[in-house]
């Protein structure tokens, strides 16, 4: 038996199976994550369209109802890395099925609020079980997808979150009106329970334990395809290190991928390190992208509107439909995005063109439109040029995905959701920003230099990232020898 055969800890799964077509079930359990994230926004996003409403039936200020749909959002932020700790912890299969019952439980007792605290309730423990989703989903991906596969996914992920905001707010408008806010909620709160048990029975934590899966979908997801031979071993060695995969399976500059080459599913049963983490370069620099990113993109759905009916002076109506053009192209561009980045490691075999080439060109590309659109007195040119920066920005959003799974390896929830968390501070920090500058200058021009500006750092940040190798090999203060 060959060395690469006994640290094969897959190899049992593959015994004389080379023949086979590969099965689809990874297609599938994106597929269940797209409707959980879809699921997840749909009861995110109900609030927003329902707050008048709610607001008059339970005698709220707009301040308390301003607090409670802030409060959700900063819980969220903050429970990222406790989310992400637990998801490394006790995995994707459980740490989903209790974000998804905690999320539902909190749509439904938003239901019983009948009155401001109760309500104020419901949002932080709506932030808590949302938060578990994305750092588990991402998780999964990097488990479930080979290397040149997970941008794609990543995309599907990101774009289904778009498709649930919208469905979100077009559901609760046509619904409210039906059966009361109440027995919104409470509907809204089903399908992420029956999501959760139906997904739990179904998953499997890695793919050579679900039995619809086949070698050859196996060995594809691993990216073991150098070996014309099928693999012969008597048992898998499930304590051994899953880091004997033939170079010439992966990329030309991925020699260091620790999804690859670092034992994955032993760093999945390890302690996080911390200080090794946190330390190192690389995810200052994932962080940093990820914060100017969120904040430029939170502009679309927080001052754009009004930005519209004070400069070009359109109706509330016309300016509504004009804002959900950026959003719409948000959802494609994380589509193309997604299959760009495979698109390009298939080709290339560079981690450096496929991730940090895709970012950097696509968000220097949104700057520009930015600041092009500053310029134009036309309404129409103005929001096309706007439209066309918000999907040249949101290629980058797969592109971010996916290198946490490159780079973080076993810990991918771990440094996904520090990610996630620097992001959401940058969506909350950016909307108080904004009316302070535009009132101090009097104008949006402030505002737009600032908008773009956030995207040039953006790439910036993306420029010094090195995305061939692991956060612990950047760290400066070395991981502890295991």
């Amino acid at each position: 038996m060959s060395h690469h055969q006994e640290d094969n800890p897959y190899a049992a799964a593959v015994v004389n199976d080379r023949g086979e077509r590969p099965t689809w079930v990874r297609y599938q359990v994106l597929a269940w994550l797209c409707v959980a994230a879809a699921i997840a926004y749909i009861c995110r996003q109900s609030i927003g369209v329902a707050e008048s409403t709610i607001r008059d039936d339970l005698s709220l200020s707009k301040t308390q109802m301003g607090l409670v749909m802030s409060l959700f959002f900063w819980t969220y932020a903050f429970s990222q890395i406790p989310s992400g700790a637990v998801a490394h912890r006790f995995g994707s299969r459980l740490s989903l099925l209790g974000a998804a019952s905690v999320w539902s439980l909190a749509t439904g007792l938003t239901a019983f609020a009948f009155g401001f605290p109760l309500l104020l309730a419901s949002r932080v423990l709506m932030g808590l079980g949302q938060a578990a989703l994305f750092p588990a989903a991402v998780n999964t991906v990097s488990r479930w997808f080979p290397l040149s596969g997970r941008a794609g996914a990543s995309g599907a992920l990101g774009a289904a979150m778009g498709v649930g905001g919208a469905l979100g707010v077009g559901l609760t408008g046509l619904l409210l009106g039906m059966v009361g806010w109440r027995t919104l909620f409470l509907l809204y709160a089903l399908p992420g329970l029956l999501w959760g048990i139906g997904f739990y029975l179904w998953f499997r934590e890695w793919p050579w334990e679900h039995s619809w899966v086949n070698a050859s979908e196996d060995r594809l997801i691993r990216g073991d395809t150098a070996s014309p031979e099928p693999l012969e071993i008597e048992k898998p060695e499930l304590e051994r290190e899953t880091g004997a995969l033939p170079t010439g399976a992966l990329p030309k500059d991925a020699e260091s991928v620790p999804g690859k080459h670092d034992g994955k599913q032993s760093e999945a049963r390890e302690p996080t390190p911390w200080l090794a983490m946190y330390s190192s370069p690389a995810l200052w620099w994932i962080c940093g992208q990820q914060f100017c990113r969120a904040a430029g993109e939170v502009f679309f759905v927080s001052w754009f509107a009004t930005y519209l009916q004070e400069t070009h002076g359109v109706s509330i109506m016309t300016s509504g439909g004009l804002t959900m053009l950026p959003i719409v192209a948000r959802v494609l561009g994380c589509f193309i995005g997604g299959f760009l980045s495979d698109a390009i490691l298939n080709s290339t075999g560079s981690l450096r063109l496929a991730r940090q080439g895709v970012a950097v060109v696509s968000l220097g590309a949104c700057a520009a439109m930015v600041f092009l659109s500053m310029m134009m007195t036309d309404l129409y040119v103005c929001v096309g040029l706007v439209t066309l920066g918000s999907l040249f920005a949101s290629f980058a959003g797969p592109a971010a995905y996916t290198v946490t799974m490159d780079m973080g390896g076993g810990h991918t929830p771990t440094l996904f959701s520090t990610m996630n968390m620097s992001g959401n501070l940058g969506a909350a920090l950016f909307p108080l920003v904004t009316p302070f500058l535009q009132t101090w200058t009097g104008g949006w021009t402030a505002v737009f230099f600032m908008f773009g500006g956030l995207y040039v750092a953006a790439s910036l940040f993306w420029l010094l990232l090195q995305p061939s190798q692991s956060i612990f090999e950047q760290s400066l203060i070395p991981r502890p020898v295991r």
